[in-house]
C-alpha cells in the first residue's frame, strides 16, 4: 500500500499557469479586454462539450414575453472566471451600444467557479488590512447570526460593469448555496443564483476497489491542505484521535486571537473548555508536525499571520511547493485510497467554514468515491445542499444538526461532540455501523458517477495536469508586484 503511494509520486505532472482567469463564451463578438474559451486549446475543448451536453444551461431570451423557452441554438453570452477576488478585466470592458442591446435581449450569464471572496462593512477585525479581508484574500464571518452588510469582491466587480454598460439580463452562476438571500445588495441589477460548473467538471476515475470494505482499524482520515481557522482547530482535535492527519503546519498559540469568531472570548463564551483543550493539543502538535500522508515534508510550515494563504512548503514535491494541488495526482491514483480502506469515517474541511453560504467541492467526494461516511467542515446548509443534489447523509447514524447551525463555534462544536463520540467506540461496534450504511455509501457512490458530465467513470489516463489561474488582483496585492 505504501509503495503505491511512493510511486504515484514519481509521476510528475505538468502545471499550467495562465495570464488570465476569465473568459468569454458564446459572446456576439470577440473582445480585446477578455479572451474567448475558444481561444485556449483546452477551453475550447470543454466547452464544445459544455456545447454538447447543454452544461452552462444557456436559454434564449424572449423579452417581449419574459421567456426563456430552451433552444437548441442559445444566444445567450456567457463569461466564466476560474479565481478569486476583483475581476479587473471588467473594469477594462465596455461594449458597444450594439452589443449592449445584445446582452440585454438575450441575457448575460456568469459563472463564479471560486467560493465568492466576502467582506463586512465596517469590519474591526479588517480595517487597514488585506483590502477590507480579515482572513487574508476573503473574510471569515461573526458569530452574531449575520447581521451585518456583506459585500464580494467578485460581485462587486460584476455589478460596476453591468452598470457602466447599462446592462438589464444578467445572471450570476456561482457555487454558493443561498447566495441570493444573503446578498440583496445586488439584487436590483443582476439575478444570483447557486449553479455549481465547477462540480459539473468534476471527473470520477475508476481504478479504485469497489467492493465493501472487511475490517476497521483506524477510526478517522483527515486530509487537511491549506491552513485555515477552522482547519487548524479540527487538526488538534484529530491529533488526539485515532486518525490519519496530515497538517503541515507550526502555528502560534495567540493566532486565533485574530479570529473575529474562533477567539478565547468567543470560544469560552460558546464552547466551554475548548480552548484550553486546543491550546493544550496544538502545543503538541507544533512539536510533531509536519503530519504526513501522502506528501512528505522535510519540516513544518510556519504560520506568521493569520490569512488562507498559508500553504504547505518544504515537501518532496517541488511542484507541489510551487503551488501545485494535490488533486492532481490523487484523483487519478488514487493514492489516498489505501488509507480509507480501513477507515471508519473521514472528517473532510472545505475551503470555507465561517461564512453564511454553503460549499462543497472535490475534498468530500473524494470520501464518497472511496464509500466512507464523512463529517463535513463546511459552511451551515452544505449537507442541505448537497442532499438537494441526491446525496444521503448520516443523521440516521449521529447529530447532524450542525449543519443548520450558523454560529461558528457552536457548529464546530457539535462536529467535536460527534468526533469524541465516535473516538469512544470499538473498531467493532463501527464496523458493524459501517455494515448499516453501505446502501447509502453505494448510493452516493452511484450519484457522484451520475452527476459528471458523461454520467460514467472516466478512465485513468497519464496525462497529469494541475492548471494555475492567475488572479490579475491576486498577483498584484499578494506576491507584491
Amino acid at each position: 500500500m505504501a509503495d503505491k503511494a511512493t510511486r504515484s509520486r514519481d509521476t510528475k505532472p505538468d502545471m499550467e499557469e495562465t495570464s488570465v482567469a476569465l473568459f468569454t463564451h458564446n459572446f456576439p463578438e470577440e473582445i480585446d479586454t477578455i479572451p474567448s474559451t475558444m481561444s485556449d486549446p483546452n477551453q475550447a475543448e470543454a466547452f464544445k462539450d459544455y456545447d454538447k451536453l447543454g452544461t452552462l444551461n444557456l436559454k434564449t431570451h424572449d423579452s417581449s414575453k419574459n421567456t426563456w423557452p430552451h433552444l437548441d441554438n442559445s444566444k445567450q453570452a456567457a463569461m466564466i472566471y476560474y479565481s478569486n477576488g476583483p475581476m479587473l478585466a471588467l473594469d477594462r470592458t465596455d461594449h458597444s451600444v450594439e452589443i449592449r442591446k445584445h446582452l440585454n435581449k438575450y441575457g448575460l450569464k456568469i459563472f463564479l467557479t471560486e467560493p465568492i471572496c466576502s467582506h463586512m462593512v465596517d469590519d474591526q477585525y479588517a480595517n487597514k488590512l488585506f483590502h477590507n479581508f480579515n482572513f487574508g484574500f476573503y473574510s471569515e464571518f461573526y458569530n452574531d447570526g449575520n447581521t451585518r452588510k456583506f459585500r464580494s469582491k467578485e460581485l462587486d466587480s460584476i455589478w460596476q460593469y453591468v452598470r457602466r454598460n447599462a446592462l438589464t439580463n444578467v445572471t450570476v452562476a456561482t457555487c454558493d448555496y443561498d447566495i441570493d438571500k444573503y446578498y440583496p445588495l445586488y439584487r436590483e441589477h443582476m439575478t444570483l443564483t447557486y449553479e455549481d460548473l465547477f462540480l459539473k467538471f468534476l471527473k470520477v476515475y475508476g481504478g479504485m476497489d469497489q467492493s465493501p470494505k472487511q475490517k476497521i482499524t483506524k477510526k478517522f482520515v483527515a486530509p487537511l491542505w491549506r491552513y485555515t481557522t477552522a482547519r487548524y482547530l479540527i487538526a488538534a482535535v484529530m491529533a488526539e484521535s485515532d486518525a490519519y492527519l496530515s497538517w503541515y503546519f507550526a502555528v502560534p498559540p495567540n493566532m486565533c486571537e485574530q479570529s473575529p469568531w474562533a477567539n478565547k472570548k468567543e470560544m469560552e463564551k460558546f464552547f466551554p473548555g475548548f480552548f484550553d483543550r486546543y491550546q493544550n493539543a496544538a502545543l503538541a502538535m507544533n512539536r510533531a508536525a509536519p503530519y504526513t500522508l501522502d506528501m512528505p515534508a522535510s519540516q513544518a510550515t510556519f504560520v506568521r499571520e493569520h490569512a488562507a494563504h498559508n500553504y504547505p512548503l518544504y515537501t518532496e514535491d517541488e511542484q507541489i511547493n510551487d503551488g501545485m494541488n494535490p488533486v492532481a495526482y490523487n484523483e487519478k491514483t488514487h493514492q489516498l485510497e489505501y488509507l480509507y480502506r480501513e477507515t471508519f469515517v473521514s472528517v473532510h474541511a472545505e475551503s470555507r467554514f465561517a461564512q453564511p453560504t454553503g460549499n462543497y467541492s472535490e475534498k468530500v467526494i473524494q470520501s464518497i468515491i472511496y464509500k466512507t461516511p464523512f463529517i463535513l467542515l463546511a459552511p451551515p446548509y452544505t449537507l442541505r445542499c448537497m442532499r438537494e443534489a441526491g446525496y444521503k447523509t448520516f443523521d440516521q447514524w449521529w447529530d447532524e444538526s450542525y449543519d443548520e447551525e450558523e454560529n461558528h463555534v457552536l457548529r464546530l462544536k457539535k462536529i467535536v461532540e460527534i468526533i469524541d463520540w465516535i473516538d469512544g467506540l470499538s473498531y467493532k461496534v463501527l464496523f458493524k455501523m459501517h455494515k448499516e450504511m453501505e446502501p447509502v455509501l453505494n448510493w452516493n457512490f452511484q450519484i457522484a458517477v451520475d452527476s459528471t458530465q458523461t454520467g460514467a467513470l472516466s478512465k485513468p489516463d497519464n496525462n497529469f495536469t494541475h492548471v494555475s489561474w492567475q488572479s490579475e488582483w491576486a498577483k498584484k496585492n499578494f506576491n507584491n508586484e
